[in-house]
């Protein structure tokens, strides 16, 4: 029974997709018609101002339709071309509740009158609470940060807020969940605090309820409509300092050297300081970590560069660092189609993603170097700036000339790296990118354990291999029909996996190794459409 019910799921899609490729080319297709409710949750309560937003999926058409809920929580939107759509609702206060928090997919035949659908927003939570010193006064200018805890960590991003002069913040629009709480002070408030033969203690990052160690820290669960108050004192301790040598580069006015705490990312605020004439530096109030070290030029264009090396500072002051300067890359390149084709490239934006960093590779503080350019219309780019590093080649497109379009290969130096990935250090690399118009087409549907279609289930694609290439990863959301497609798939072997819902990226291996086994093998061929039904992965079995 359970097979036919797969097969009978399969044959409706299939039949669907008949339909739909059955309406005359030479008239223009009947509008559709989208109209529903937005509730509260929980308790169905009727939200009012409501904003509507129906955004198009996979078309040239980039209209996006509005409309806004009346006294009773309806709306109504007319006049929409048929396609692939995603429709969210927005009201100050409110987010969008569990697995439609990134809007419901939605597939509109020639003619569809859709009605019934219903949105549901709860209220958001919030953090607020009290920075104080150690002396029991408030601190102004903290910043405190809520990291949001998804699947297997903590982030290392997150919504944050700035004290006042009552040390008071307050962090709002959090989504229902777990949360780390950091306090992060200024670290310039604070420069001036070390007097020699003096040294006072100055605040570390301090994380709830006043740990300065992750590990000790307290995670805080919100729900819906709650305000948390966490209050707490910043941790005080020793500062440092860090003397040394800049050698291998020009010490021209304006250069600095800048340490930035590599556990705290962006939160933490760098430290620099100037280099002298005869290329020696020092710096004060520095806390205990790892730091990685880089160097900028002055000048109206400066150049940021990386040191050889990191320093780690633990329970002493660093004397005679001697820092040598890495030298960026310039790298330049060309895509073209496969097939010969004219593309239109102005819209298209190639990213060097990083091996090293987290899927938002690439994601640096301004100045620090080019990772990511959009390309010129005849499909030239070329990032003057590029740090050293390992990278992987990432091509992001919206143009429907390009949906069913992969990276086929790229061409360094004489060698295929568009699996390898390749290293820079120093020097210019040219990279010729070729792009096949003949990528494979994977679609079907989600059926849960009664064989029932899933609307808004999360389908994703994982390689069987090279999972270093980001851009072999596929994700999409199934319609109202429990239907989806992902197109422009590479040629290999994936595990396709349906999800209630999906928080975390699913690229990270944390999320690879918690959900390894679960999912369906399937292979494709370039150019291959192939349907497959899904069956949704419960938690059980996640």
């Amino acid at each position: 029974m359970k097979s036919c019910l797969s097969l009978a799921f399969a044959v409706l899609f299939t039949t669907t997709l008949a339909a739909q490729g059955s309406a005359p080319k030479d008239k223009e297709p009947a509008k559709c018609t989208v109209a529903g409710q937005v509730v509260q949750e929980p308790g169905g309560r009727p939200i009012r101002k409501a904003s509507l937003q129906l955004v198009p999926r996979e078309q040239e058409d980039d209209t996006t339709y509005t409309a806004d809920t009346d006294a009773e929580g309806h709306f109504k939107i007319d006049n929409i071309k048929p396609g692939q759509y995603t429709l969210s609702a927005q009201h100050s206060g409110f987010l969008s509740a569990g697995k439609h928090r990134r809007g419901r997919s939605l597939t509109l035949d020639p003619g569809q009158e859709l009605k019934d659908l219903v949105l549901r927003l709860q209220p958001s939570a919030v953090v607020t609470g009290k920075i104080l010193d150690n002396d029991g006064d408030p601190v102004q200018g903290v910043t405190v940060v809520a990291h949001r805890y998804t699947g297997s960590r903590y982030r290392n991003f997150g919504l944050s807020a700035n004290t006042n002069d009552l040390g008071e913040y307050r962090i709002s629009n959090l989504d229902p969940g777990r949360y780390l709480i950091s306090a992060n002070p200024e670290r310039q408030t604070f420069q001036s605090r070390e007097v020699e033969g003096n040294k006072k203690p100055i605040p570390y990052i301090t994380y709830y309820p006043g740990a300065t160690d992750k590990a000790q820290a307290v995670p805080v669960d919100v729900h819906a409509g709650d305000e948390f108050p966490a209050n707490f004192v910043l941790a005080y301790g020793p500062a440092f300092r860090v003397r040394g040598t800049v050698s291998g580069i020009p010490v021209d006015p304006g250069l600095v050297v800048v340490l930035r705490a590599k556990e705290a990312g962006w939160l933490m605020f760098p430290s620099e300081a100037e280099v002298k004439k005869d290329g020696s530096f020092e710096m004060h109030n520095l806390v205990p970590g790892s730091y990685s070290v880089l160097l900028q030029t002055g000048g109206s264009t400066p150049e940021v560069m990386q040191a050889s090396q990191t320093i780690e500072l633990k329970d002493t002051d660093l004397e005679n660092l001697w820092l040598t300067p890495v030298p960026n890359s310039e790298v330049r390149g060309q895509l073209r189609m496969e097939n010969g084709q004219k593309i239109d490239w102005a819209n298209v934006t190639v990213l060097l993603a990083s091996d090293d960093d987290s899927i938002l590779g690439g994601m640096r503080f301004a100045g620090e170097g080019e990772t990511s350019t959009q390309l010129k219309q005849d499909g030239s780019f070329d990032m003057k700036v590029v740090p050293p590093g390992d990278y992987h080649v990432w091509v992001f497109s919206g143009l429907a000339a390009l949906h069913d379009s992969f990276v086929k290969s790229i061409n360094a130096g004489g060698k295929d790296v568009v699996d390898s990935g390749f290293a820079v250090s120093g020097g210019s690399w040219f990279l010729d990118v070729v792009v096949s118009s003949k990528g494979a087409t994977v679609e079907g549907g989600v059926v849960d354990d009664k064989n029932q279609p899933v609307a808004d289930a999360e389908v994703v694609l994982i390689p069987d291999a090279n999972r270093q290439r980001r851009d072999l990863y596929q994700s999409a959301q199934t319609d109202q029909h429990g239907r989806f497609k992902l197109r422009g798939v590479n040629p290999g072997g994936y595990t396709g996996m349906a999800l209630e819902d999906l928080e975390e990226d699913f690229r990270s291996p944390e999320f690879l190794k918690a959900h390894e086994g679960v999912g369906q093998t399937l292979h494709v061929d370039e150019g291959e459409r192939k349907s497959i039904v899904l069956k949704l992965a419960t938690p059980a079995t996640n």
